[in-house]
């Protein structure tokens, strides 16, 4: 009898072993893949100023190609209206976890209207292929514009002027690029509710 219980604590020792192997294997594969623990309340305005003393200076020509997914010219110069309203918007994947609704989104305030993701066009073009045609689709899968941009989140909103250059940036991600004007009209359930 007493065999047995030797047998059975070696049996037990061995699987909390491997268990622990497993945990500090996971945690070093999480840490090699840059995801940290979350950072305490005191950490994220330190990490916040450090990213934005990246951010492109006021003047930055962004470079965005001649037309979007869709084949819909970029710029678009016959508008009276001079700010050009640029969104990097993450991947495809995660737009409706970032809250990028391009139903919502205000184009009559802005000359153009458009939005970058860090996916393939294919992607994008089947993402949005029923969307609305009033707005620029851009895929950047390799990340250069919105490196360029320091879009170190997203959504994140940007004002060019027609040429692309850049006027405006937000600086935060709550924080608004405009007083003057709306970035997202009232949605339709609200327009009922306000009549």
């Amino acid at each position: 009898m007493l065999m047995f219980r030797k047998g059975g604590a070696t049996k037990l020792l061995t699987w909390a072993a491997m268990f622990a192997l497993w945990v500090v294997l996971l945690a070093a594969w999480a840490i090699q893949l840059g995801l940290r623990p979350a950072e305490s309340h005191e950490e994220q305005p330190k990490a916040a100023s450090f990213f934005s003393k990246l951010d492109p200076p006021i003047g930055y020509r962004v470079n965005l190609p001649d037309k979007d997914v869709f084949g819909s010219p970029i710029r678009k110069e016959d508008s009276e209206v001079v700010d050009v309203l640029l969104i990097t918007a993450g991947t495809c994947n995660s737009c409706a976890k970032n809250k990028i609704h391009p139903e919502e989104l205000a184009a009559e305030n802005f000359s153009q209207v458009i939005l970058v993701f860090r996916s393939s066009e294919r992607e994008v073009r089947e993402h949005f292929g029923k969307g609305r045609r009033d707005l620029r689709y851009v895929a950047d899968p390799d990340g250069a514009i919105t490196r360029g941009l320091n879009a170190y989140f997203t959504p994140r909103f940007y004002a060019l002027d027609r040429s692309h250059t850049l006027r405006k940036l937000q600086s935060a991600p709550m924080e608004k690029l405009f007083e003057d004007r709306a970035l997202f009209q009232l949605s339709k359930g609200d327009n009922k509710n306000a009549k």
